[in-house]
């Protein structure tokens, strides 16, 4: 009787364990496709700059009539670590975006974010508050992605970079 109810225990173990194993396996598999799926949008390296940069520094940004489309209005602020990783995993989030679909909206930026590697701005990132847009900037490619699916987590970050780094300008 002890040997059935030991028996039964370790192949209940075992089946845990695989099922465990399996869904670990399952969730590497799907964070690689998404950081695929991110790298055909933005290119390797602005996914590689955004994932790694040295600093990111967060600027006011008005938009101008003149080329480029913006200004910046300072020369910013060095994010805090904190800060700087909730904004990665906000950007690198592929789900936070929505695809096939070009939105119809004038793009206002209102606020940028500078990816610095080895003293040098790898990616800039244009906020437009307005139509829920952003534009990263990679050399002579650019790129502008809609994050309504993810609208609140944005607006919530953006909101503390208002209040932590005083950007009055921000709306509410």
């Amino acid at each position: 009787m002890f040997n059935k109810i030991f028996n039964s225990v370790w192949t209940l173990l075992f089946v845990m364990c695989v099922l465990f194993a399996n869904s670990m396996h399952s969730q590497i598999i799907d964070d690689q496709n998404k950081e695929l799926k991110l790298q055909t949008l933005l290119g390797k390296e602005a996914v590689d700059v955004i994932y790694q940069p040295d600093s990111v520094t967060v600027i006011p940004v008005k938009f101008s009539a003149q080329s480029p489309a913006y200004e910046l209005l300072s020369s910013g602020n060095t994010l805090s670590c904190g800060m700087q990783k909730e904004l990665q995993d906000l950007l690198l989030d592929e789900t936070h975006y929505v695809h096939e679909l070009t939105k119809s909206a004038v793009f206002l930026p209102s606020l940028a974010f500078k990816f610095i590697k080895n003293n040098e701005t790898k990616a800039l990132i244009l906020i437009s508050l307005s139509s829920n847009q952003l534009k990263i900037i990679n050399g002579e490619n650019s790129l502008i992605l809609d994050y309504d699916p993810a609208k609140e987590i944005f607006n919530s970050y953006f909101q503390k970079i208002k209040i932590n780094y005083q950007f009055n300008q921000l709306g509410s």
